[in-house]
This record gives C-alpha cells, structure tokens and sequence, in this order.
C-alpha cells in the first residue's frame, strides 16, 4: 500500500508509436517525482529517458523485457 500523500497517475499509449511514448515522457501532463515506463526498448524512448534524467526529474531507468516464451521458461 502506498502512502497517502502519493498520486500514481497512468496514461495508457498505443505500443506502437514511439513519438507519442516519446512525447508523453518528455512532456508530461503532471508534475512528477518519479516515471515508470512498460514499453519497447527503441532510440526514441531511451534518447527521451535520457532526457528527463538530464533534465533531473527522475534519477535512473531500467528496462524489463519478456521477449518470448523461450526466455521465461530458461528463468525459471
């Protein structure tokens, strides 16, 4: 459970489009503390990760990819 003084805000973007996933990093309709990102790794959302931790409005980012069902099963 998360403290009350902390607001998640969610915004639900089509996968395939990274210069929408871009710009909502980039310019975001809230301030933030922090950014959780569940998306492709492509150059133009880590070039706008990079960005924002330049800019110091998030600390670091780290990608977690399933990409297939090969993989999961060689984690278990």
């Amino acid at each position: 459970m998360l403290d009350r003084r902390i607001v998640v805000h969610r915004s639900i973007l089509p996968e395939a489009d990274d210069d929408v996933i871009a710009s909502a990093i980039l310019e975001p309709r809230h301030k933030r503390a922090g950014l959780i990102v569940t998306t492709h790794d492509t150059a133009p959302v880590r070039d706008a990760l990079a960005a924002v931790i330049e800019r110091g409005e998030v600390r670091g980012a780290c990608f977690a990819t399933q990409t297939s069902q090969a993989d999961t099963d060689a984690h278990r």
